[in-house]
C-alpha cells in the first residue's frame, strides 16, 4: 500500500478479492465489482490458511470500515446471481446513506461485458463523469 500511496489516480475500478486492498485508498473514486468486504471470511473457504489469518484479516477490516471518509466516494456493482459471495446487503448498509450508489445487473461472480456497461453508465451518472 506504500507505493499506492505516493501516486495519484482519477479513478480506481476492482473486482472480487482486489476491492478490499482498493478501499485502502483515500481520496480517489472507487468502483467496485463484486466485492469481497472480509477476506477473512471467503478466502478461509477457498485454501488452507495459517491459524490467525481470519483474526489478523478481521483487525484490518474492522479498522478500514471505520473509515466515514470513504463511503462518498464507492460505487458498488454487484451481480444478482454471484455464486461466491454477495456482500450487497452490507453494502447497502454500511456505504449507502442518501445517493444510490450501487447498481445491481444480470449476472454470477464474472459478470458479462454489457451487464457490466451498464453498471459502469450508472457509475458514471453517481460520480458526474
Amino acid at each position: 500500500m506504500e507505493i499506492l500511496s505516493n501516486l495519484k489516480f482519477d479513478m480506481v475500478v476492482a473486482s472480487s478479492f482486489g476491492c478490499f486492498y482498493a478501499l485502502h485508498l483515500e481520496n480517489v473514486p472507487k468502483i467496485l465489482i463484486n466485492p469481497c468486504l472480509h477476506p477473512s471470511v471467503e478466502i478461509p473457504k477457498l485454501t488452507k490458511t495459517k491459524a490467525n489469518f481470519a483474526s489478523e484479516f478481521s483487525k484490518i477490516e474492522k479498522k478500514l470500515y471505520s473509515k466515514e471518509k470513504m463511503i462518498k466516494d464507492v460505487f458498488g456493482i454487484f451481480g444478482n446471481s454471484d455464486e461466491l459471495f454477495s456482500y450487497l446487503d452490507e453494502f447497502k448498509s454500511n456505504f449507502s446513506f442518501k445517493d444510490l450508489n450501487y447498481a445491481v445487473v444480470n449476472g454470477k461472480h464474472k459478470i458479462s461485458k454489457g451487464e457490466l456497461e451498464k453498471g459502469f453508465i450508472k457509475a458514471r451518472d453517481y460520480f458526474n463523469v
